[in-house]
């Protein structure tokens, strides 16, 4: 699966460069980024997968800091797959919709009109 997408406004800009993972393997790969500036400060961070998370930042008295935050073979990423429906789940509907449809049978011989013969003899 491939995901790019940017997102923006006046002050802040963020954006998934790349996005991908693959369901046999395992393998996550991303990189993603994100600025914020006005008039008082500036900041930003960007993020790889596999190699580093990095963060930049100022203010206009002149206060900083920067940082890198570095994946190690104890980094974990951890996606959970949407959960799969149970078969008594499905053993549920298929009887509701059962019970529907013989409901509805019975509503439809109800409304019918029924013919009643006579027996003459002669």
């Amino acid at each position: 699966m491939e995901y790019v997408q940017s997102y923006g406004c006046p002050l802040m800009d963020c954006v998934l460069e790349s996005f991908s993972y693959n369901l046999r393997s395992g393998q996550l790969d991303f990189s993603s980024s994100w600025s914020y500036r006005d008039d008082w400060a500036y900041s930003s961070s960007s993020a790889v997968a596999g190699d580093r998370i990095h963060f930049f930042g100022y203010t206009g008295e002149g206060g900083g800091s920067s940082y890198d935050t570095l994946w190690t073979d104890q980094t974990i990423f951890a996606i959970t797959p949407a959960p799969v429906p149970e078969a008594p789940m499905a053993l549920m509907l298929a009887a509701g919709l059962a019970s529907l449809a013989l409901f509805s049978r019975r509503i439809k011989q109800k409304s019918q009109p029924r013919t009643v013969g006579l027996l003459v003899s002669a």
